[in-house]
């Protein structure tokens, strides 16, 4: 992360836009369980995108364009197999988890890698 010396912007790499996407997400997803709230991990899931997108530096967009989805499926397999520790059979409570989580949080799967894209595009 850089500061620009003009003004009080933040200027994130490409790797450091991934990590703003995959903080958003993963704080999103633990806050949307523990208080029940079923649109809060795709909501942070969005936001954590267009914050990135707007915030990474032209030369790292790139970068950024491609990781939304990976960084989505990160974040899902490490929060089912979370959920599923203690679980009599874990293996199979997580898997179902998880694709239970992708037919669920689709639209906000799709909306946010649009979002990256349509926000990078104008700006290099």
């Amino acid at each position: 992360m850089r500061r620009r010396s003009a003004g009080s912007s933040i200027t994130l790499t490409g790797r450091g836009g991934i990590v703003v996407i995959f903080g958003a997400c993963l704080l999103s997803v633990m806050l949307g369980t523990l208080l029940d709230v079923g649109v809060l991990p795709g909501a942070g899931f969005v936001t954590g995108c267009a914050l990135a997108a707007l915030a990474t530096r032209k030369g790292d967009l790139l970068t950024l364009v491609v990781s939304p989805p990976l960084v989505f499926f990160v974040v899902s397999v490490t929060s089912e197999f979370a959920a599923a520790v203690g679980e009599e059979s874990m293996l199979r409570s997580a898997f179902v988890g998880i694709v239970t989580t992708f037919a669920a949080q689709a639209p906000w799967l799709f909306l946010g890698t649009a979002l990256v894209v349509v926000i990078a595009l104008p700006r290099g």
